[in-house]
């Protein structure tokens, strides 16, 4: 879907609401812009429904057709519109801002009857001015007129010797503070996000997308570094969450041990001005857990759901650890759907280091299912390739999603540890990551054992598969390999 991402009612035009697929929109007109359910069987004990709208026919296409008359799952028709519109599902919801600041979220109207047989009926209540902001991606493209400001420098490592300001702008500024001041900067702590396609300085490089409007420079995920210990450090998040949104950070270290939070949420969420924010609900998903397969690393997973006030445009975070170790933060929000989006499940594997990286590589453990997918909710799947220590960077090998990608968004990057040589092939730098993502928008069936378990298959009502992973491979995360010993998190979300 290619709409207003920016969430501004400004040049909004009929000929934006077309598919990624070059569909011009011809004969597309207000009555079609309705959401549709995700499609969903669920069989078994004292319950079972069928919904067979809103399925995406080929999964080399992420923005999808809006399908009638598709068994979701069997694929015994396929009939579409002969120019066919984007599917809008329920979960998708406009986010509209009149300048800077949080985003005031709509939920966007559904047919006259909300008819699962009839896909054909038309839309009420429709008012093109909440129709900005629309995506199926799962985190925010829009950066509410608001960014991080470039006025931080990067330092020399103090492994290396006494700390050097370097002179060598970011594009990411952080904070920390000197006694109670919030104070610009951070020794040894660096913040990396889109747009900031420097080689030898520290790389955040967006590698493909489906049609989801996502730049180098709008992307809701930013990646912190720091070498020191038991001091809070504030990374921006590339927009400005709203009510509903969620911040997750996924934590990485070296050995030692690191500490859970027991006195203090592991987290915390601040205006762009520093101020605090009330209602904000923190979670630990998973750890911290060490794993000694390797080099020593350690791993913890939070999140912090704006329940009543938005505005969060930085998060607080904090090396709670027994050592000064290498540490990275990925920092990201969910974007709220028709309700707040969640996270059911974390998985978590260990691989060695490459030389010079990889290309596609796959997991050896699956994804978790998401019994919830079906209906107004839709799941997600990230997997996060990550290190912590330095080496020759990722390589230049792309993950960018092809026609036989069951993701649909691919970022990589690595950042600057150490004295920057230019031009040389000894340059130190400070981690390594490599993100793959899946908007999630096939079909699912549930059913349920006579024990109450519940089991899940996905499909797309074609005989490809449609799940995380690449070419013919089934739930499971790809991600390129990095230089050194990493984990990858593999993360189970609904939205």
């Amino acid at each position: 879907m290619a709409y207003a991402h920016d969430g501004q009612r400004i040049n909004i035009k009929m000929s934006d609401m077309r598919t990624a697929t070059g569909h011009l929109g011809v004969n597309f007109n207000m009555q079609e812009m309705y959401t549709v359910k995700h499609a969903v069987t669920q069989a078994g004990i004292g319950s079972g429904f069928e919904i067979n709208t809103g399925v995406v026919k080929n999964r080399s296409d992420a923005s999808g057709y809006r399908v009638s008359g598709n068994v979701h799952l069997s694929g015994t028709s396929t009939t579409t519109h002969t120019d066919a519109v984007p599917v809008i599902h329920k979960s998708a919801t406009g986010r509209y801002r009149s300048g800077t600041g949080a985003p005031t979220t709509f939920q966007l109207p559904t047919r006259t009857a909300d008819n699962d047989s009839n896909p054909n009926q038309t839309g009420s209540n429709v008012k093109f001015g909440e129709f900005v902001g629309v995506s199926n991606m799962i985190f925010p493209t829009d950066q509410c007129g608001w960014t991080s400001a470039a006025t931080g420098t990067y330092y020399q490592s103090s492994e290396i010797g006494p700390p050097v300001n370097l002179n060598i702008p970011v594009t990411r500024d952080s904070y920390y503070y000197n006694g109670s001041t919030r104070t610009l900067g951070g020794t040894n702590t660096n913040a990396y996000g889109p747009g900031q396609g420097f080689t030898n300085r520290g790389r955040f490089e967006v590698q493909g997308n489906k049609g989801y409007g996502v730049t180098e420079d709008n992307l809701a995920w930013t990646v912190g570094t720091t070498f020191h210990n038991n001091q809070w450090r504030e990374f921006p998040l590339n927009t400005i969450a709203g009510v509903g949104d969620r911040v997750v950070v996924v934590v990485q270290s070296g050995g030692g041990t690191m500490y859970t939070f027991s006195n203090t949420d592991p987290i915390y969420l601040r205006t762009s001005t520093g101020g605090s924010i009330s209602g904000v609900q923190t979670t630990t998903h998973y750890g911290p857990t060490k794993n000694s397969t390797g080099n020593d690393t350690w791993v913890a997973v939070y999140s912090a759901l704006l329940s009543s006030t938005g505005g969060a445009a930085y998060v607080g975070v904090n090396p709670f650890h027994s050592s000064t170790q290498r540490y990275i933060f990925h920092c990201f929000v969910l974007r709220k759907g028709q309700s707040s989006p969640g996270i059911s499940n974390v998985v978590r594997e260990k691989h060695g280091g490459v030389t010079n990286g990889s290309g596609y590589f796959l997991s050896t453990q699956n994804f978790q299912q998401s019994i919830l997918h079906g209906n107004s909710f839709r799941a997600f799947f990230i997997t996060i390739a990550t290190s912590n220590g330095t080496g020759s960077g990722t390589s230049t090998q792309t993950i960018a999603p092809t026609s036989t990608s069951n993701y649909d968004l691919a970022f990589c990057g690595h950042g600057v540890n150490g004295i920057y040589q230019s031009g040389t092939s000894n340059q130190r730098y400070g981690g390594e990551w490599s993100v793959t993502v899946n908007n999630y928008t096939g079909g699912a069936a549930h059913s349920m054992d006579a024990k109450f378990n519940t089991s899940t298959t996905y499909g797309n009502g074609t005989t490809n598969t449609y799940m995380p992973g690449h070419g013919s491979n089934n739930r499971k995360g790809t991600f390129k390999k990095l230089a050194n010993d990493h984990d990858v998190i593999m993360i189970t979300g609904y939205q």
